[in-house]
């Protein structure tokens, strides 16, 4: 019965880092200034660009899937934790806050990626 709702868990936590992943990537793929030729050419240019802001989820997805917990509101929270992290992210890419640097741009996303193991240790790491 447990390893069924940490199954249940897991999926749920796999489409939210989907989602949030998507949803930052696009936002950030509006937001940065492509010429016409990097889209005639291959799309490994195009996934190098777009790979740091795709960095937090992937380590979030990875380790979170491992450390699930079968407590409802834990996971919840965590999503929760996810989206909250996605939105300001979001946001600060959309420019609210002033433009970004590339480097301020990498520190955001190295926070962000810390944010995310540390709420998951806190919240899903449950013996």
């Amino acid at each position: 019965m447990l390893e069924k709702r940490r199954d249940l868990h897991r999926m749920f936590l796999a489409w939210a880092h989907v989602v949030v992943a998507l949803s930052t990537t696009l936002i950030y793929f509006g937001r940065i200034k492509l010429g016409f030729t990097l889209w005639l050419t291959s799309g490994v240019p195009t996934t190098l660009i777009v790979a740091p802001v795709l960095i937090p989820y992937l380590v979030s997805a990875i380790y979170s899937w491992r450390v699930v917990t079968d407590v409802r509101w834990r996971v919840v929270s965590f999503i929760l934790i996810l989206f909250v992290g996605s939105v300001l992210l979001g946001v600060a890419i959309a420019g609210a806050f002033g433009p970004i640097q590339p480097l301020t741009l990498l520190a955001i996303l190295g926070a962000q990626a810390w944010a995310y193991l540390w709420s998951a240790e806190l919240l899903l790491h449950v013996v």
